[in-house]
């Protein structure tokens, strides 16, 4: 049976999150309830609106100084500082690109000077709120300032190379915003991070001995090929199974 949306009840009426019980049919059949936070009028399961972020997180690559921009910003939850990026809601009929440019300004003075890439709306705690943000990559330009800064926010507007990188992504005692981690992370997988002993999510492409096969004529030939990983050689290993027979070596 498929789970079934009911409806849902509001059960806070505050300004920017409001928390819904979600009455639904689960797939035994019985119904039951969670309890999620919204930005929304109504929670997306029940008006269906999944298209438009409520958030844009901003991955900014500063095009002068080769860097990569985080923030060190205060949170209140942590009672701490978080790395992450520059972040905002989305304004009532703005778009993705107007909210970076304006985002990237107010917390770090900086301009964009191009997108390089925009996700589609992604969520990072589905099991407790609809909220979702796109990420928009970015280089950017300017010099960094705080002035733009609310009286809410304390944040310190960091320059990071690949290797700086990799300190921050180091050292456990240091709070991290989980889109930042993963993003930071694959940063410090610079050339000269690997030499020294960096992060590595990606190995290094292996030279694998090329199976032998014999053609038509019966010579014997070896294809030298270089795959990118295991999952490579076993879908070739298949190809080469249908086109030369199983018993193939």
């Amino acid at each position: 049976m498929k789970v079934k949306i009911k409806g849902a009840r509001k059960l806070t009426a505050e300004r920017w999150l409001n928390m819904f019980d979600i009455n639904y049919v689960a797939k035994t059949g019985e119904e039951k309830s969670w309890q999620i936070v919204t930005r929304q009028k109504q929670p997306k399961c029940v008006s269906g609106r999944y298209q438009q972020p409520d958030a844009v997180v901003i991955v900014p690559f500063h095009t002068v100084e080769k860097k990569m921009v985080i923030l060190r910003e205060y949170r209140v939850p942590l009672d701490d500082y978080e790395y992450g990026f520059p972040a905002g809601l989305v304004d009532r009929g703005e778009s993705v690109e107007q909210a970076t440019r304006r985002e990237l300004m107010e917390e770090t003075g900086l301009t964009v000077s191009r997108f390089i890439q925009i996700s589609p709306p992604i969520y990072s705690s589905a099991g407790m709120t609809d909220e979702s943000v796109s990420m928009v990559y970015v280089e950017c330009k300017g010099v960094p300032s705080t002035e733009a800064n609310s009286d809410s926010e304390l944040i310190e507007i960091l320059l990071v190379s690949p290797e700086g990188a990799l300190g921050l992504i180091k050292d456990t005692t240091l709070k991290f915003d989980a889109k930042a981690w993963l993003v930071v992370s694959r940063f410090a997988e610079s050339p000269t991070t690997r030499k020294a002993g960096g992060l590595n999510f990606r190995p290094e492409a292996e030279k694998v001995k090329a199976p032998r096969c014999f053609n038509r004529c019966g010579s014997n030939r070896v294809q030298s090929t270089r795959f990118k990983n295991n999952q490579s050689d076993v879908l070739r290993s298949r190809h080469i199974r249908r086109r030369y027979g199983p018993n193939y070596r």
